[in-house]
């Protein structure tokens, strides 16, 4: 239902139509109702759009995967049941495959729960772009961690943040072995000596799967040593010598526990090497030796805190850094120098992520001080034309998200000069 109002459209949407209206007084609009308490407090030209989407559309859209997923489980159960009433002797397999589809379909079904709070959306124009979302969180919640972000200032993308805890995910040890039961009571149903391959083959992969919690344990030691905060930073870096621009990157992981992750490193070789032995002897050896080769080096020892500098002749340039506290990476051993003698520490909880356009855009150098029509050069011309045009009007931008009050938020900066 809609009608025009000078130079509006004023449309009203719903599945009945006995409870279609459409306000003829301004106290009566949505606009005059709790659902617009979201809104900031802008001027009312300042919005470029807003919304509130309430819970029993978004549960109802929550309700299709769902019924997805039970449209394509139900046939399978269904079929199964229907072998287990014609052949007794197979009911135990029947019934126990139909079960582990219930199973497999309320584990994933957990990857869309209630929602209890609308979804808010809102934009607006202040010189610069702001959007903000908010929703339920669901149970999603980050925690607190204090990250050294040294390089973000200065890097054309920055990435950092805290760590998610969720309650809606699927038990994937459950919906392994309940896929293995399926593939079970489907091979059943199969001729004599398809379901014999079949058969074999589920029970390796029944053994390869049994065999990977000892063999990832050193990595979930590494994995548990680690804190829950992380800095990913990117920057462009000009080198006189060369005249060349290099894109750097460095990675910085909190440590809670530096020994674990020693002994995680060390028990990851090991498995690795055993692994190579058995399928590739000859390479093993080559494995074996590498930690031989790793070139170590006491940083700031004079200092408060103790860095070490691990590099290694088949990684260049690489090199990775540790301390009692912080393991940073990166392809360029003075970036990663940089980052632990320069800290920047900052509490986060949630994620948060900033770019500045002019670096991650490349510009081609091109001859200014004389007249050429080499296709190379015109190329690069043309390339910075744009690139200048899109810079005049963004810049740069952050993101941020985060949980508050059971609620999840996310907001966006752009910052855009030529729209000022």
């Amino acid at each position: 239902m809609y009608r025009v109002e000078g130079r509006a459209i004023i449309a009203a949407i719903c599945h009945d139509p006995t409870r279609l209206s459409i306000c003829t007084k301004a106290e009566n609009s949505v606009l005059n109702t709790p659902k617009v308490e979201f809104l900031p407090a802008q001027e009312p030209h300042r919005i470029l759009f807003a919304g509130n989407i309430s819970p029993a559309i978004l549960n109802s859209l929550n309700n299709i995967p769902q019924r997805l997923l039970g449209a394509i489980g139900s046939p399978l159960i269904q079929g199964f049941n229907n072998i287990a009433a014609q052949h007794p002797h197979l009911a135990t397999e029947m019934q126990s495959g139909a079960k582990s589809v219930q199973q497999i379909v309320a584990e994933l079904a957990k990857l869309t729960p209630e929602v209890n709070s609308p979804l808010t959306f809102a934009a607006w124009h202040d010189g610069n772009l702001h959007f903000e979302l908010e929703a339920d969180a669901c149970g999603n919640t980050f925690t607190t961690a204090t990250v050294n972000t040294a390089g973000k200032d200065t890097a054309a993308l920055y990435l950092y943040g805290s760590t998610l805890h969720s309650p809606n995910l699927p038990s994937l040890d459950t919906l392994v072995h309940c896929g293995f039961d399926v593939c079970n009571t489907i091979a059943h149903t199969l001729p004599q000596q398809e379901q014999s391959d079949v058969l074999m083959k589920l029970n390796t992969a029944k053994m390869v799967y049994a065999m990977l919690p000892g063999m990832l344990a050193p990595v979930s030691n590494m994995i548990d040593s680690l804190g829950n905060g992380w800095c990913i930073t990117t920057a462009r870096v000009y080198s006189e010598a060369e005249g060349t621009t290099d894109s750097v990157f460095g990675v910085n992981i909190n440590v809670a526990n530096r020994t674990k992750l020693a002994e995680g490193w060390q028990g990851t070789l090991n498995n690795i090497t055993a692994l190579t032995g058995m399928v590739a002897p000859d390479k093993a050896v080559l494995i074996e030796s590498m930690p031989d080769g790793i070139y170590s080096k006491e940083l700031n020892p004079g200092g408060e805190k103790r860095y070490t500098l691990y590099s290694h002749p088949l990684c260049r340039a690489a090199a990775l850094v540790l301390s009692d506290t912080e393991l940073m990476l990166s392809n360029d051993f003075r970036y990663a120098c940089s980052l632990p003698l320069h800290p920047h520490p900052e509490n986060i909880c949630g994620i948060k992520m900033g770019f500045d356009l002019k670096q991650l855009i490349i510009q081609y150098p091109h001859h200014q001080n004389r007249r050429t029509t080499s296709q190379a050069d015109v190329q690069a011309l043309i390339r910075n034309a744009i690139c200048e045009h899109v810079l005049s009007v963004i810049s740069g931008g952050t993101l941020y998200l985060t949980t508050e009050n059971g609620k999840m938020k996310l907001s966006i900066h752009l910052d855009t000069p030529g729209l000022r």
